[in-house]
């Protein structure tokens, strides 16, 4: 192993992800491994898959990297991996000395399951945000009622037509500054977010209350999950896609909001040195229209495009698109009438 990718102790790396500064942790085992049990910020990375998807996880080659694996000393995964990172030109790679089972040895946490710091990231916003929520129950309750409001899917399109709350009219998180506002009737209509679990649901509804819409909004709580599990039927096959391109006087209003809500984002102390570096383009899906929109002109914002991902996933499977812990990221806008919303919205929660 050469003296780029030498070894570090479990207490090392503990101090490495809280010392502030960037850090990707991989773990190169296979996605299996991974999902019995990581460390709460570890990014998979399987080997098998490593250089297709290396250079999107880490683009820049002075990143400073660990990875881990089982801790075979017959098959060391991570070692052959650094010096394949070696090879393709990444300067500043280490391993975890002893893999997952060290880290666990040291008496540190592996996690179970995906998305693990997404997930966490939806529950902190509801429990300091005290987003407005109501059960599939409730929902039912109202709709016997007569009560009038609009259910919005803020998943991707294909999620949607796959399965969803019946009624629900998709609109991804992503657009939902843009679009939702032509589809309220009056500013007394609630707004109702749903998604498959709660992340989505929970960002997509505190987005709109961020964002000053005067609507009641409530997350749904636990999804098309819950929705199920209380022994309501899920929809499947639905169409009912927000598709129309706004108007300009709602264009322009949702520009307006969304700048505010990047503003405010950015007027944080933690933002403020970390402002310039790997870029990313947002997309909701194939575009629609050719309206352009302005460029947004905020100071500390450059555009740098890297990689092409769908804006509402970004909040739930950011592990998926950057690998660095405390990265700085620039999301860079399509010239299409999306950007007006997207653009703005899903960089305030990065």
């Amino acid at each position: 192993m050469t003296d780029m990718t030498h070894a570090i102790d479990a207490a090392t790396l503990r101090g490495w992800l809280n010392d502030g500064q960037p850090l990707a942790l991989f773990d190169v085992r296979e996605h299996g491994q991974y999902g019995e049990g990581h460390p709460f910020f570890a990014v998979p990375l399987p080997y098998s898959r490593l250089e297709l998807e290396v250079g999107q996880l880490a683009p820049r080659r002075a990143e400073r990297i660990v990875l881990f694996d089982d801790g075979d000393v017959e098959n060391p995964v991570a070692s052959h991996a650094a010096r394949r990172l070696a090879d393709l030109g990444y300067l500043n790679v280490t391993v975890l000395d002893g893999g997952a089972p060290a880290w666990a040895a040291a008496g540190y946490t592996l996690f179970k399951g995906v998305n693990v710091p997404s997930k966490t990231f939806g529950e902190l916003v509801e429990h300091i945000q005290h987003t407005p929520r109501l059960s599939a129950d409730d929902l039912v309750a109202r709709r016997a009622a007569g009560e009038s409001f609009v259910l919005v899917d803020g998943r991707s399109d294909e999620e949607h037509r796959k399965m969803t709350v019946p009624g629900a009219l998709s609109c991804p998180n992503g657009d939902l500054a843009l679009r939702l506002p032509a589809l309220l009737p009056n500013p007394n209509t609630p707004v109702v977010v749903h998604c498959a679990g709660r992340t989505r649901s929970i960002i997509g509804a505190q987005t709109l209350l961020n964002l000053g819409l005067p609507n009641p909004v409530l997350a749904l709580e636990n999804g098309t999950q819950g929705w199920y599990l209380a022994g309501h039927a899920l929809e499947h096959g639905s169409d009912r896609f927000t598709v129309a391109v706004p108007s300009a006087p709602v264009l322009a209003a949702a520009r307006e909001r969304s700048v505010r809500l990047l503003q405010s984002a950015l007027a944080c102390p933690r933002c403020r040195p970390r402002r310039h570096s790997n870029g990313c383009m947002m997309r909701t899906a194939p575009p629609t229209s050719s309206i352009s929109v302005p460029p947004t002109n905020l100071p500390g914002v450059r555009s740098m495009a890297r990689c092409m991902r769908p804006a509402d996933s970004w909040c739930r499977q950011r592990s998926l698109y950057r690998g660095a812990r405390q990265p700085r990221h620039c999301v860079r806008r399509r010239r299409r009438a999306r950007a007006g919303g997207c653009q703005l919205v899903a960089p305030a929660w990065l």
